[in-house]
């Protein structure tokens, strides 16, 4: 009896010391198939779960190369499988170098209907269904944008890139990289879906996790079902190398409703004010805005459950005493009971 509601007093103790706080059920689980990491090829030299075309080149314990620091290189990789998840997180970690002081075209990520294929857009095809964003490090003709530039674009399989000014006709977002090209370390990009919720775009570049915002959408960013995952790049009469180092991808369960929450349950992502571009537009200081507003917004809705917290924090600590008490006394009950038995026993002989 005593070892039985010590154990219930030891139960309730565990539960207020580590039921204290709240714990978030937003976690992500890995998508093997689209999955890449080193060694990028099996035994046979072939990969499972990719297609590769153009000029690519995989060595096997290093890197991807889409294209060589050579002129006229094209180059694509695309996931066999139509199978991205529902709702999804893309990292990858990439390298823009060459030798030479003017470079270009740039390189792109897809999330498209099609699968593959050499094309005019940054190696890929044009007229495409679905997401590209667009790392363009060469600049046409773009007033007001510095290059690189980063951008994104939402194809609905008629609609062709614009060429002659950099996608201007096509942008749904965009942000300045400076120092993309030939950065010190390994680059890196983090691509968040929330169906019917938000898209965005976060990038390190500049080393030692210091990830910035390049765009949050909340509207029209529905993305085709049964979408190929892929990545693809371009040189010109400029060139540089384009490479990938890792593709991980990660579906989400119960993912967050909206950019701010994200941000505090991701410790990797932190808001920023200019997000790196000097020439903002009346869009991505709404977009600011709406994410200060949705952070203010957690920051109080956390203050309030952490009172909440703490009061039910003390509450159980209460029961706590009082069940240890409780025990206290009844084994000081056990104890006494058993001596008056003891005693009866002894006067019973005697």
């Amino acid at each position: 009896m005593i070892v039985s509601i010590l154990t219930i007093a030891l139960a309730c103790l565990a539960q207020a010391v580590y039921g204290a706080e709240p714990v978030s059920d937003f976690y992500r689980l890995e998508s093997y198939p689209h999955s890449l990491t080193k060694p990028f090829l099996d035994k046979y030299l072939s990969s499972r779960f990719y297609d590769y075309g153009g000029n690519t080149l995989i060595k096997s314990d290093s890197f991807i190369r889409l294209t060589g620091d050579r002129p006229a290189e094209s180059g694509w990789l695309f996931s066999k499988l139509p199978a991205l998840p529902e709702n999804f997180q893309v990292e990858f970690d990439f390298k823009i170098h060459g030798s030479g002081s003017m470079y270009g075209d740039g390189m792109a990520f897809w999330v498209t209907t099609h699968k593959g294929g050499t094309g005019p857009v940054f190696g890929s095809r044009d007229n495409f269904e679905g997401l590209g964003i667009f790392f363009d490090t060469y600049k046409n003709n773009r007033p007001g944008k510095s290059f690189p530039l980063v951008m994104a674009m939402m194809g609905d399989g008629k609609t062709s890139y614009d060429h002659q000014h950099d996608g201007l006709a096509n942008e749904i977002a965009s942000c300045t990289a400076r120092g993309l090209y030939n950065a010190n370390d390994i680059s890196k990009a983090r691509v968040t879906y929330v169906k019917g919720k938000f898209l965005s775009l976060d990038l390190d570049y500049k080393g030692h996790n210091k990830w910035t915002n390049c765009f949050m959408l909340t509207e029209n960013i529905d993305l085709p079902q049964g979408a190929f995952l892929g990545f693809s790049a371009r040189t010109g009469q400029l060139h540089e190398n384009h490479d990938l180092h890792r593709v991980q991808v990660y579906s989400l369960r119960n993912p967050p409703s909206n950019y701010g929450q994200l941000l505090e349950l991701d410790a990797g992502l932190r808001p920023t004010k200019d997000f790196g571009n000097p020439y903002r537009t009346t869009t991505d200081i709404a977009n600011e805005k709406q994410k200060q507003l949705l952070v203010k917004q957690r920051e109080q809705e956390l203050k309030e459950n952490q009172k909440g917290t703490w009061m039910g924090f003390l509450f159980k600590i209460f029961i706590v005493i009082v069940v240890i008490l409780l025990a206290i006394v009844a084994y000081g009950i056990y104890i006494t009971k058993n001596k008056r038995t003891r005693r009866h026993e002894m006067d019973y002989y005697l």
